[in-house]
């Protein structure tokens, strides 16, 4: 136990000299590094009832916190303020989290009316939507990106709330907008964009969405919702896209953890593709795939 304990203080240490240094390498205070672990440490005494999962499983010895803290006191930036736009843009991350994670009533109390900034109106308008109060939500959503009209997060929010009312042809302008003013490589977006495009029933916008799923699905490999949609859109191209569609549909499966039903469809898929195909050869590493023993 003692040698245990030994390799995890050190490890705990570098851990320490390695966030500090990349905060200095950013030219960032590391006061916020050391109210987290001083709040963690003061959890410590509560109740276990009352504890925080996170401090069971991660304990933080008053040793640590001391050579944290005189690390922090070193630094050259232990006193400099976070640049406004980088606080904004961290604020609104945890706005988007509430939004969508906590319950409406939650959102509202964290975020009260009376707090008209960005982030609280934007937390505000997620909540409204996911509460079924769409039209409501829309029109908060507008008055943000006449605040901010660059802001690709903003216009895809708007494009989402009109795809979950059913509006797939109005979620179609806003999520394009999103996926340009982020740069057109933002995976999520691309999937977004396909599904609002697909909802739309338009065989002339079908070839894009093919288009935008496989890059999605190029970036980020364990895109379920991505391959599943790819499997959609090549079966509206016809019968002689549906082995592609099979094994787009098998790879949906498999990186949800649903190895027999990947491995069903493609047992279908490769006895239509060319032997050797990249597409053949993906069937074929599914079908042989064993999954480990518990």
């Amino acid at each position: 136990m003692r040698s245990f304990l030994s390799e995890r203080r050190s490890q705990e240490s570098a851990a320490d000299q390695a966030g500090m240094k990349f905060l200095e390498a950013t030219q960032q205070s590391g006061r916020g590094m050391l109210e987290t672990f001083e709040g963690f440490a003061q959890q410590e005494y509560v109740s276990l009832n009352f504890q925080d999962p996170f401090v069971r499983s991660h304990p933080v010895a008053t040793d640590r916190i001391a050579r944290l803290r005189e690390l922090v006191a070193k630094s050259p930036y232990v006193n400099k303020k976070d640049p406004a736009e980088l606080q904004l843009r961290h604020d609104l991350v945890r706005a988007k989290i509430s939004g969508y994670l906590e319950s409406p009533q939650t959102v509202f109390n964290r975020y009260p009316a009376k707090d008209t900034s960005l982030p609280a109106r934007y937390a505000r308008a997620i909540a409204r939507n996911c509460s079924g109060r769409c039209d409501e939500a829309i029109g908060e959503v507008e008055a943000l990106i006449r605040e901010q009209p660059a802001n690709p997060y903003f216009w895809e929010i708007k494009g989402s709330f009109h795809y979950w009312g059913g509006k797939h042809r109005e979620a179609v302008g806003p999520l394009r907008k999103a996926l340009q003013l982020a740069g057109g490589n933002e995976s999520l977006m691309q999937v977004q964009l396909a599904q609002a495009l697909l909802g739309t029933e338009d065989r002339s916008v079908v070839e894009e969405s093919i288009g935008l799923l496989k890059r999605a699905v190029a970036a980020d490999p364990s895109h379920a919702t991505a391959y599943n949609l790819l499997g959609t859109a090549l079966v509206k191209k016809g019968d002689a896209y549906l082995p592609q569609a099979e094994i787009a549909v098998a790879q949906g499966h498999f990186a949800q953890g649903n190895i027999k039903e990947a491995q069903v469809f493609a047992k279908r898929a490769v006895t239509k593709l060319p032997p050797g195909s990249s597409d053949w050869l993906r069937a074929d590493d599914i079908i042989k795939y064993k999954q480990p023993s518990q």
